[in-house]
């Protein structure tokens, strides 16, 4: 977040405040419990930080992002395939509960002290699987960076297929916790594939599953728009080293 507000501090609040902060979490609990943004805007002169820096003297906001093509899961009622296809951002809004249209179904999951989540859960080919078709699925994201001006957005394919989108504007300021606009990320990221499995998903039945499991990938590609071509991970606007 690049703004110079209490957000950047532990918990999103300074000098108790707002009261929101702590009461608008999880079960009226505390909100947040990240210890603040490590380079915030607010970062003193002679501190670290990698830039950019304004002509007036302040430095870029910057921040760790994260979108998740797909995260794997099993539905436990139906015993049927999912994938949660989301994205992670920071601060919060109040109850973690970002804005968005009613006809969109959102993940139960919103979020929780140490992150906000905007994700919707899709049903996925049940013959791409290892053990039950061993078909190949395309999974994909399109995202553009910025704030609502700039018309950012995040969208998520199955297939060939939109399965749903977010905006800029779904995770803008949030006055009841006294936020601002958080932006569609500009950071450069880069890409990881991983068979991790968590319990935090649900319960994993080890004694069930055949050994040895095998994620595998066939292809991927990267596109980027004409004129916006990026390649590399320090990028003149947001360096990552000296």
């Amino acid at each position: 977040m690049d703004s110079p507000t209490h957000t950047t501090t532990a918990t999103l609040a300074f000098a108790a405040q707002p009261e929101t902060a702590y009461t608008r979490g999880s079960e009226g609990d505390t909100l947040s419990y990240l210890p603040g943004q490590r380079l915030s805007r607010c970062t003193c002169e002679g501190e670290v930080h990698p830039g950019p820096k304004r002509s007036d003297g302040t430095y870029l906001g910057r921040s760790a992002a994260e979108i998740d093509v797909i995260e794997a899961q099993v539905d436990q009622s139906t015993r049927t395939g999912h994938v949660s296809m989301s994205g992670q951002f920071a601060p919060f809004n109040a109850d973690y509960q970002w804005t968005t249209l009613p006809t969109t179904t959102l993940s139960t999951y919103l979020g929780s002290v140490y992150q906000q989540s905007t994700s919707v859960v899709v049903h996925t080919d049940k013959t791409a699987y290892q053990h039950s078709g061993g078909n190949f699925a395309t999974y994909g994201l399109e995202y553009w960076p910025g704030l609502e001006e700039d018309e950012a957005y995040i969208s998520w394919w199955v297939n060939g297929e939109l399965r749903w989108a977010m905006n800029a504007a779904g995770v803008g300021a949030d006055p009841i916790v006294n936020i601002s606009a958080r932006s569609i990320p500009y950071e450069p990221m880069y890409i990881i594939f991983n068979l991790g499995l968590s319990y935090n998903f649900g319960d994993i039945a080890l004694d069930l599953m055949e050994w040895p499991n095998l994620l595998l990938v066939d292809y991927v590609r990267l596109y980027q728009r004409t004129g916006a071509r990026n390649v590399g991970c320090d990028p003149d606007g947001y360096p990552t080293s000296d």
